[in-house]
């Protein structure tokens, strides 16, 4: 069979039970990882792939947190927009809090 990425999760997968195999020729780190979880089942590997998806799940999460921030704000932006336009236009200051829903102070204040 050649020697594919695929090839070596079928040789992985047919040898589970028996993960006596040598890694030399492996490069796919995902790959060398589960040879390792599935043969050495010791609590330093699991601790490292534990530690390895909390460190994934936290990056997504701040990634995440930070975009819905980011829009947040662009819609703050627009809102202040909104109301200097409409300000500079001379709508009332009743048609803006309306529209923009900030207060009569705030709208002042831009």
């Amino acid at each position: 069979m050649e020697d594919t990425l695929l090839s070596k999760w079928f040789t992985f997968l047919a040898q589970e039970d028996n993960c006596e195999v040598h890694l030399d020729g492996v490069t796919d780190q995902n790959i060398k990882l589960a040879y390792l979880v599935a043969s050495d089942r010791s609590t330093e590997v699991m601790q490292m792939y534990d530690a390895d998806r909390r460190s994934e799940a936290d990056y997504l999460a701040v990634i995440n947190f930070e975009r819905s921030k980011g829009k947040e704000e662009g819609r703050e932006e627009g809102r202040i927009d909104c109301a200097k336009r409409m300000k500079l236009q001379s709508y009332s200051t009743d048609n803006i809090v309306e529209v923009t829903g900030f207060s009569s102070e705030e709208i002042e204040t831009l």
